[in-house]
């Protein structure tokens, strides 16, 4: 049952908060995104806390938080936005900060999988937007604030506006990419303008937010029947790695490497030692991310083979 006094509250709770926000913006600089997060932790934590939460209250829930294993980003946005707003209030803490873990990325998706997300697609847009953001690098709220003049199809080029940190930049995208985006801007938005946002939601045509493209990647991801948990980041990592392979690819065909002598260039070189460098029974051996492989019969390469090789694998140089 809602009373009055409640009702108080919760009124009491939003005008604070309201300063809150506002202090945020002009006193601290911060950006929309930051704000709302801070906003968003205060308003949950504020039945535990208060209005006007004691320092020791605020110790008691770091420790609570810290062993309850709550991750490292976890801590620290919350520890972030207790101290602005205990700042905020008059009464200003400093809390300590974990030390950063240094794990390794794990759970990344293959090409094989997006090329399955892309199969299960049902329409141009669904492919436009999943093509974007899996051979782009763009983050999701970079791609969902993409306007259609962004895009240079021609450059095959994406320009990106206010990203993180609010920096400009410039994302490069393959020839296959910039076509299913042309499609898409042929089929699906024939006579939009150059300033209209570049995907936009089906019933109400609203400009795709962040949680638009959350829902889209975990539904075809579902269809595609893959059983990882995926989210937009996680396309962020296998960009790089297809275009490696597929440079390669193309670089087993042309006429330089069908050639007795493979001339490397210096972007080509590897950079990392290699052992038994002058042996020309056999190979040398090295590490590293990607490679080229040269197959050696005698002193001279015969064949070039393009393969992606993970930390650690042997690669022939």
């Amino acid at each position: 049952m809602i009373t009055q006094h409640s009702i108080s509250l919760n009124t009491k709770l939003e005008r604070k908060l309201d300063g809150f926000s506002q202090y945020l913006c002009a006193r601290r600089g911060l950006a929309e995104c930051t704000i709302d997060d801070y906003i968003g932790t205060i308003r949950r934590l504020y039945p535990t806390i208060g209005l006007n939460p004691a320092h020791h209250v605020l110790d008691a829930l770091i420790v609570k938080m810290r062993k309850g294993g709550a991750s490292y980003s976890h801590v620290v946005n919350t520890s972030l936005a207790l101290e602005r707003y205990t700042e905020f209030i008059g009464n200003p803490i400093q809390l300590g900060r974990p030390k950063k873990p240094k794990r390794i990325i794990r759970g990344t998706r293959t090409e094989a999988e997006i090329t399955l997300m892309l199969a299960a697609s049902r329409n141009i847009r669904e492919k436009a937007i999943l093509t974007l953001l899996a051979y782009s690098g763009l983050r999701n709220k970079e791609l969902c604030g993409l306007k259609i003049a962004d895009v240079d199809v021609a450059s095959q080029i994406v320009h990106v506006h206010g990203g993180k940190g609010q920096k400009d930049r410039d994302a490069f995208i393959s020839p296959d990419c910039a076509g299913v985006v042309l499609k898409y801007l042929q089929r699906e938005r024939p006579g939009a303008r150059p300033e209209e946002p570049l995907f936009v939601t089906v019933q109400k045509g609203h400009s795709y937010a962040t949680q638009d493209l959350r829902k889209l990647v975990h539904v075809v991801a579902k269809r595609a029947h893959i059983q990882k948990r995926v989210w937009p980041h996680l396309f962020r990592s296998p960009p790089t790695c297809s275009f490696v392979a597929r440079t390669f690819s193309k670089l087993k065909s042309s006429s330089a490497t069908r050639s007795s002598k493979l001339q490397w260039s210096t972007s080509m070189r590897p950079p990392w030692p290699c052992r038994d460098s002058t042996a020309s029974s056999r190979p040398a051996i090295c590490s590293a991310p990607s490679a080229i492989i040269v197959s050696s019969q005698g002193s001279k390469p015969s064949t070039v083979k393009a393969k992606l090789f993970g930390l650690g694998s042997p690669v022939a140089c």
